[in-house]
Protein backbone atom coordinates (compact mmCIF):
# COMPACT_ATOMS: atom_id res chain seq x y z
CA UNK A 1 0.00 0.00 0.00
CA UNK A 2 1.38 3.72 -0.97
CA UNK A 3 1.67 6.13 2.22
CA UNK A 4 -0.06 8.55 -0.20
CA UNK A 5 -3.21 6.06 -0.13
CA UNK A 6 -2.77 5.48 3.65
CA UNK A 7 -3.22 9.22 4.10
CA UNK A 8 -6.07 9.14 2.83
CA UNK A 9 -7.92 6.55 4.42
CA UNK A 10 -7.00 7.81 7.57
CA UNK A 11 -7.99 11.05 6.93
CA UNK A 12 -11.44 9.78 5.91
CA UNK A 13 -11.21 7.26 9.06
CA UNK A 14 -11.10 10.03 11.51
CA UNK A 15 24.45 -0.36 14.84
CA UNK A 16 27.19 0.83 14.11
CA UNK A 17 27.84 3.58 10.78
CA UNK A 18 29.09 0.44 9.13
CA UNK A 19 26.65 -1.83 9.62
CA UNK A 20 24.71 -3.20 6.37
CA UNK A 21 21.35 -1.95 5.72
CA UNK A 22 19.16 -5.27 5.91
CA UNK A 23 18.62 -5.26 2.29
CA UNK A 24 22.18 -5.35 1.22
CA UNK A 25 22.75 -8.25 3.58
CA UNK A 26 19.69 -10.06 2.35
CA UNK A 27 21.00 -9.86 -0.81
CA UNK A 28 24.35 -10.95 0.15
CA UNK A 29 22.92 -13.99 1.53
CA UNK A 30 21.02 -14.67 -1.56
CA UNK A 31 24.23 -14.48 -3.45
CA UNK A 32 26.04 -16.98 -0.64
CA UNK A 33 23.47 -18.98 -1.31
CA UNK A 34 23.26 -18.87 -4.92
CA UNK A 35 27.39 -19.36 -5.42
CA UNK A 36 26.84 -21.97 -2.78
CA UNK A 37 24.93 -24.54 -5.07
CA UNK A 38 27.05 -24.08 -8.19
CA UNK A 39 29.90 -26.30 -9.00
CA UNK A 40 33.43 -24.62 -8.12
CA UNK A 41 35.72 -24.53 -11.66
CA UNK A 42 38.69 -27.11 -10.89
CA UNK A 43 41.85 -26.11 -11.59
CA UNK A 44 43.86 -27.14 -14.52
CA UNK A 45 40.48 -27.54 -16.97
CA UNK A 46 39.91 -25.28 -19.49
CA UNK A 47 37.45 -22.12 -19.01
CA UNK A 48 34.26 -22.49 -20.33
CA UNK A 49 33.94 -19.92 -22.78
CA UNK A 50 30.64 -17.47 -21.95
CA UNK A 51 30.66 -18.28 -18.33
CA UNK A 52 32.20 -16.07 -16.01
CA UNK A 53 32.64 -17.47 -12.59
CA UNK A 54 32.02 -15.02 -9.50
CA UNK A 55 33.99 -16.20 -6.00
CA UNK A 56 31.90 -14.75 -3.07
CA UNK A 57 33.97 -12.35 -1.66
CA UNK A 58 33.75 -10.77 -5.23
CA UNK A 59 30.04 -10.77 -4.97
CA UNK A 60 29.89 -9.33 -1.61
CA UNK A 61 32.39 -6.62 -2.86
CA UNK A 62 30.10 -5.88 -5.40
CA UNK A 63 27.18 -5.90 -3.20
CA UNK A 64 28.84 -3.11 -0.48
CA UNK A 65 29.67 -0.89 -3.41
CA UNK A 66 26.18 -1.05 -5.02
CA UNK A 67 25.15 0.08 -1.39
CA UNK A 68 27.55 2.05 -0.33
CA UNK A 69 26.84 4.31 -3.16
CA UNK A 70 30.87 4.64 -4.52
CA UNK A 71 30.48 2.86 -8.15
CA UNK A 72 32.09 4.46 -10.97
CA UNK A 73 29.77 4.71 -13.96
CA UNK A 74 31.56 1.78 -16.00
CA UNK A 75 31.87 -0.55 -12.63
CA UNK A 76 28.11 0.37 -12.14
CA UNK A 77 27.22 -1.18 -15.62
CA UNK A 78 29.56 -4.20 -15.39
CA UNK A 79 28.18 -5.45 -11.98
CA UNK A 80 24.87 -4.81 -13.95
CA UNK A 81 25.58 -7.65 -16.45
CA UNK A 82 26.81 -10.37 -13.41
CA UNK A 83 22.91 -11.52 -12.92
CA UNK A 84 23.67 -12.32 -9.46
CA UNK A 85 24.41 -8.86 -8.22
CA UNK A 86 21.82 -7.47 -11.33
CA UNK A 87 19.47 -4.17 -10.11
CA UNK A 88 17.45 -3.58 -6.77
CA UNK A 89 14.69 -3.86 -8.53
CA UNK A 90 14.43 -7.28 -9.30
CA UNK A 91 13.93 -7.19 -4.69
CA UNK A 92 12.23 -4.31 -4.52
CA UNK A 93 9.66 -3.42 -6.62
CA UNK A 94 6.55 -4.49 -8.88
CA UNK A 95 6.46 -6.30 -11.85
CA UNK A 96 7.01 -3.03 -14.25
CA UNK A 97 10.29 -2.30 -12.34
CA UNK A 98 11.73 -6.30 -12.63
CA UNK A 99 10.79 -6.15 -16.42
CA UNK A 100 12.54 -3.23 -16.65
CA UNK A 101 15.54 -4.32 -14.83
CA UNK A 102 15.76 -7.91 -16.44
CA UNK A 103 16.24 -5.28 -19.88
CA UNK A 104 18.66 -3.23 -18.21
CA UNK A 105 16.32 -0.28 -18.65
CA UNK A 106 17.06 0.79 -15.19
CA UNK A 107 19.57 4.09 -14.07
CA UNK A 108 22.33 4.18 -10.91
CA UNK A 109 21.58 7.33 -8.90
CA UNK A 110 23.67 6.53 -5.77
CA UNK A 111 23.08 9.56 -4.12
CA UNK A 112 23.02 9.94 -0.32
CA UNK A 113 22.62 12.77 2.30
CA UNK A 114 22.45 12.62 6.05
CA UNK A 115 21.43 14.40 9.00
CA UNK A 116 21.22 13.71 12.75
CA UNK A 117 22.70 10.03 12.08
CA UNK A 118 19.72 9.66 9.90
CA UNK A 119 20.48 9.29 5.68
CA UNK A 120 18.21 8.83 3.09
CA UNK A 121 19.72 6.96 -0.10
CA UNK A 122 18.20 6.91 -3.82
CA UNK A 123 19.90 4.39 -5.57
CA UNK A 124 18.07 3.49 -8.57
CA UNK A 125 15.58 4.98 -11.23
CA UNK A 126 13.25 4.19 -13.88
CA UNK A 127 12.17 6.77 -16.29
CA UNK A 128 10.39 5.89 -19.73
CA UNK A 129 8.19 9.30 -20.20
CA UNK A 130 4.75 7.33 -18.46
CA UNK A 131 6.45 6.40 -15.28
CA UNK A 132 9.30 8.08 -12.62
CA UNK A 133 10.13 5.39 -10.04
CA UNK A 134 12.80 5.43 -7.47
CA UNK A 135 14.12 3.18 -4.76
CA UNK A 136 14.13 5.08 -1.43
CA UNK A 137 16.28 3.98 1.48
CA UNK A 138 16.60 5.22 5.09
CA UNK A 139 18.85 3.86 7.84
CA UNK A 140 20.61 4.81 10.92
CA UNK A 141 24.06 5.02 12.28
CA UNK A 142 22.79 3.02 15.29
CA UNK A 143 22.20 0.40 12.73
CA UNK A 144 18.52 -0.29 14.15
CA UNK A 145 16.86 0.27 10.96
CA UNK A 146 13.71 1.19 10.97
CA UNK A 147 10.82 0.23 8.77
CA UNK A 148 9.59 3.01 6.53
CA UNK A 149 5.82 1.48 8.19
CA UNK A 150 6.73 1.83 11.32
CA UNK A 151 8.89 5.79 10.74
CA UNK A 152 5.79 7.23 8.91
CA UNK A 153 3.76 5.63 11.55
CA UNK A 154 5.32 8.26 13.92
CA UNK A 155 3.85 11.18 11.64
CA UNK A 156 0.43 11.31 12.99
CA UNK A 157 0.13 14.60 11.90
CA UNK A 158 1.13 13.61 7.92
CA UNK A 159 3.42 16.64 8.00
CA UNK A 160 6.40 14.01 6.38
CA UNK A 161 6.16 15.05 2.74
CA UNK A 162 8.42 15.09 -0.93
CA UNK A 163 8.72 17.93 -2.67
CA UNK A 164 10.33 17.81 -6.26
CA UNK A 165 12.32 20.81 -8.35
CA UNK A 166 12.96 20.27 -12.24
CA UNK A 167 15.84 21.79 -13.61
CA UNK A 168 15.65 24.10 -10.21
CA UNK A 169 12.26 24.93 -10.89
CA UNK A 170 9.38 23.47 -8.36
CA UNK A 171 7.02 20.87 -9.89
CA UNK A 172 3.91 20.78 -8.19
CA UNK A 173 3.05 16.98 -7.95
CA UNK A 174 1.77 14.55 -5.20
CA UNK A 175 4.30 11.96 -3.97
CA UNK A 176 3.79 8.23 -3.56
CA UNK A 177 5.82 5.63 -1.30
CA UNK A 178 5.01 1.99 -1.33
CA UNK A 179 6.77 -0.30 1.17
CA UNK A 180 6.59 -3.13 2.82
CA UNK A 181 9.24 -5.37 0.88
CA UNK A 182 10.04 -8.58 2.44
CA UNK A 183 13.50 -8.44 3.75
CA UNK A 184 13.95 -4.73 2.85
CA UNK A 185 11.40 -2.81 4.72
CA UNK A 186 13.51 0.67 4.98
CA UNK A 187 13.23 0.56 1.47
CA UNK A 188 10.83 1.60 -0.74
CA UNK A 189 9.30 2.54 -4.51
CA UNK A 190 8.94 6.82 -4.39
CA UNK A 191 6.57 7.75 -7.62
CA UNK A 192 5.81 10.75 -9.16
CA UNK A 193 2.60 11.43 -9.94
CA UNK A 194 2.19 10.47 -14.04
CA UNK A 195 0.22 13.81 -14.82
CA UNK A 196 3.67 15.98 -13.32
CA UNK A 197 6.11 13.66 -15.45
CA UNK A 198 8.71 15.78 -17.18
CA UNK A 199 8.04 15.47 -21.24
CA UNK A 200 11.43 15.92 -21.92
CA UNK A 201 14.27 12.39 -22.37
CA UNK A 202 16.52 14.26 -19.69
CA UNK A 203 16.61 16.97 -16.95
CA UNK A 204 18.28 17.67 -13.22
CA UNK A 205 15.56 16.08 -10.47
CA UNK A 206 15.79 17.37 -6.59
CA UNK A 207 14.05 15.36 -4.27
CA UNK A 208 13.53 17.44 -1.01
CA UNK A 209 12.37 14.93 1.51
CA UNK A 210 11.11 16.58 5.07
CA UNK A 211 10.93 14.02 7.45
CA UNK A 212 8.95 14.89 10.22
CA UNK A 213 9.65 12.78 12.56
CA UNK A 214 13.11 14.23 12.75
CA UNK A 215 11.97 17.19 11.88
CA UNK A 216 15.08 17.74 8.90
CA UNK A 217 14.87 18.35 5.92
CA UNK A 218 17.05 15.88 2.99
CA UNK A 219 17.64 17.09 -0.41
CA UNK A 220 19.20 14.73 -3.28
CA UNK A 221 19.86 16.24 -6.62
CA UNK A 222 20.86 14.27 -9.89
CA UNK A 223 20.37 13.87 -13.70
CA UNK A 224 17.85 11.79 -15.18
CA UNK A 225 17.69 10.38 -18.82
CA UNK A 226 15.01 8.55 -20.12
CA UNK A 227 15.72 4.60 -20.85
CA UNK A 228 14.95 3.70 -24.24
CA UNK A 229 11.84 1.26 -24.35
CA UNK A 230 9.15 0.29 -26.69
CA UNK A 231 6.15 2.14 -26.44
CA UNK A 232 3.29 0.58 -27.54
CA UNK A 233 0.63 3.78 -27.96
CA UNK A 234 -3.28 1.95 -28.43
CA UNK A 235 -5.53 3.59 -30.75
CA UNK A 236 -8.65 5.55 -28.82
CA UNK A 237 -12.09 6.02 -29.33
CA UNK A 238 -14.47 8.35 -29.78
CA UNK A 239 -15.84 10.01 -26.54
CA UNK A 240 -18.52 8.61 -24.45
CA UNK A 241 -21.22 10.41 -22.66
CA UNK A 242 -23.04 9.58 -19.35
CA UNK A 243 -24.26 11.65 -16.99
CA UNK A 244 -24.06 15.03 -18.30
CA UNK A 245 -19.85 14.35 -18.59
CA UNK A 246 -18.46 13.17 -21.65
CA UNK A 247 -15.47 11.35 -21.60
CA UNK A 248 -12.42 11.09 -23.71
CA UNK A 249 -9.13 8.65 -23.56
CA UNK A 250 -6.64 11.32 -24.39
CA UNK A 251 -3.62 8.53 -24.54
CA UNK A 252 -3.40 4.60 -23.00
CA UNK A 253 0.51 3.82 -24.16
CA UNK A 254 2.07 0.74 -22.68
CA UNK A 255 5.98 0.02 -21.89
CA UNK A 256 8.02 -2.77 -20.41
CA UNK A 257 7.50 -0.83 -17.05
CA UNK A 258 3.80 0.41 -17.12
CA UNK A 259 0.78 0.85 -18.66
CA UNK A 260 -0.59 4.44 -18.59
CA UNK A 261 -4.10 5.72 -19.22
CA UNK A 262 -4.72 9.65 -19.50
CA UNK A 263 -8.42 10.77 -19.32
CA UNK A 264 -10.26 13.75 -19.67
CA UNK A 265 -13.90 14.30 -19.15
CA UNK A 266 -15.65 17.58 -20.03
CA UNK A 267 -19.45 18.86 -19.32
CA UNK A 268 -22.56 17.06 -21.57
CA UNK A 269 -21.99 19.40 -25.06
CA UNK A 270 -18.66 20.99 -24.00
CA UNK A 271 -20.20 22.61 -20.78
CA UNK A 272 -18.13 23.37 -18.23
CA UNK A 273 -17.00 20.91 -15.54
CA UNK A 274 -16.53 21.21 -11.68
CA UNK A 275 -16.99 19.48 -8.23
CA UNK A 276 -20.43 21.64 -7.87
CA UNK A 277 -21.67 20.96 -11.01
CA UNK A 278 -21.54 16.97 -11.20
CA UNK A 279 -23.85 14.65 -9.52
CA UNK A 280 -23.28 13.79 -5.40
CA UNK A 281 -22.29 10.46 -6.25
CA UNK A 282 -19.22 11.07 -8.01
CA UNK A 283 -18.31 13.41 -5.01
CA UNK A 284 -15.82 12.21 -2.10
CA UNK A 285 -16.85 14.79 0.25
CA UNK A 286 -14.51 13.66 2.95
CA UNK A 287 -11.52 14.44 0.70
CA UNK A 288 -13.16 16.98 -1.87
CA UNK A 289 -12.35 14.56 -4.93
CA UNK A 290 -13.74 12.91 -8.04
CA UNK A 291 -15.39 10.08 -6.63
CA UNK A 292 -14.09 8.15 -10.39
CA UNK A 293 -12.03 5.20 -10.77
CA UNK A 294 -10.90 2.85 -13.43
CA UNK A 295 -9.77 -0.72 -13.81
CA UNK A 296 -7.65 -1.68 -16.51
CA UNK A 297 -8.66 -5.31 -18.07
CA UNK A 298 -7.18 -7.37 -20.59
CA UNK A 299 -9.02 -10.17 -22.39
CA UNK A 300 -8.73 -12.87 -20.39
CA UNK A 301 -10.08 -10.51 -17.79
CA UNK A 302 -7.12 -9.91 -15.63
CA UNK A 303 -6.75 -6.44 -13.49
CA UNK A 304 -3.84 -4.91 -13.50
CA UNK A 305 -2.17 -3.40 -10.62
CA UNK A 306 -2.53 0.26 -10.03
CA UNK A 307 0.55 1.65 -9.01
CA UNK A 308 0.05 5.27 -9.48
CA UNK A 309 -2.65 8.27 -10.35
CA UNK A 310 -3.66 11.74 -10.20
CA UNK A 311 -6.42 14.30 -11.36
CA UNK A 312 -7.78 17.41 -10.86
CA UNK A 313 -9.96 20.36 -12.34
CA UNK A 314 -8.94 23.12 -14.52
CA UNK A 315 -11.47 25.75 -13.56
CA UNK A 316 -10.31 27.99 -16.44
CA UNK A 317 -11.41 25.44 -19.21
CA UNK A 318 -13.52 23.40 -17.38
CA UNK A 319 -12.11 19.85 -18.38
CA UNK A 320 -10.78 17.59 -15.69
CA UNK A 321 -7.64 15.27 -16.30
CA UNK A 322 -6.73 12.39 -14.90
CA UNK A 323 -3.66 10.15 -15.83
CA UNK A 324 -2.85 6.38 -13.54
CA UNK A 325 -0.70 4.39 -14.68
CA UNK A 326 -0.70 0.60 -14.20
CA UNK A 327 1.46 -2.89 -13.41
CA UNK A 328 2.00 -4.19 -17.38
CA UNK A 329 0.73 -8.06 -17.78
CA UNK A 330 3.28 -10.66 -18.02
CA UNK A 331 2.41 -10.89 -22.01
CA UNK A 332 0.86 -7.95 -24.39
CA UNK A 333 -2.48 -8.34 -24.66
CA UNK A 334 -4.57 -8.34 -27.84
CA UNK A 335 -7.36 -5.77 -26.27
CA UNK A 336 -7.88 -3.31 -23.16
CA UNK A 337 -10.63 -2.46 -21.41
CA UNK A 338 -11.07 0.63 -19.77
CA UNK A 339 -13.39 -0.09 -16.56
CA UNK A 340 -14.94 3.13 -14.96
CA UNK A 341 -16.36 3.05 -11.27
CA UNK A 342 -16.96 4.68 -8.33
CA UNK A 343 -16.99 3.90 -4.65
CA UNK A 344 -20.35 3.38 -3.34
CA UNK A 345 -19.63 2.68 0.58
CA UNK A 346 -17.06 -0.37 0.44
CA UNK A 347 -18.43 -1.29 -2.96
CA UNK A 348 -17.58 -0.63 -6.29
CA UNK A 349 -20.34 0.61 -8.75
CA UNK A 350 -19.31 0.23 -12.35
CA UNK A 351 -20.27 2.55 -15.17
CA UNK A 352 -20.71 0.36 -18.63
CA UNK A 353 -22.34 3.31 -20.27
CA UNK A 354 -18.51 4.69 -20.25
CA UNK A 355 -16.42 1.42 -20.76
CA UNK A 356 -14.05 1.57 -23.66
CA UNK A 357 -12.05 -1.37 -25.34
CA UNK A 358 -8.86 -0.65 -27.12
CA UNK A 359 -7.56 -2.72 -29.60
CA UNK A 360 -3.60 -2.89 -28.97
CA UNK A 361 -1.58 -3.46 -31.97
CA UNK A 362 1.16 -6.53 -31.73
Amino acid sequence: MTYRVERQLQQMGQEDSGTLPEMIRVRMDQTYAKLGEQPLPQQQKKKSRGVAWVSASTAAAAILLLGSGFLFPVMAEAFKNIPIVGSMFQTVGDTGLRKAAELGKTNDVNQSVTHDGVTFTISELVFDNNRLSMLLTRTTESGEQQSLKKWLSHDKDHETRVSYFVDGKPLDAEWSLQHGFEGADNTGVLSLDPMKIPKQDQFELTVEIWDAVLGQQFSLAFPVQKSDMETNLVQVPQAKTFDHMTMSIEQFAITSSTMRLDISITGESGQLLNLESIDEKYKYKEIDEFNLYYEIVNEKGEKAIEIEGGGGFNDETGIYLNSMSFQPFAVLPSSITVKPYIHVGKNKTYIPELEFVLPVEQ
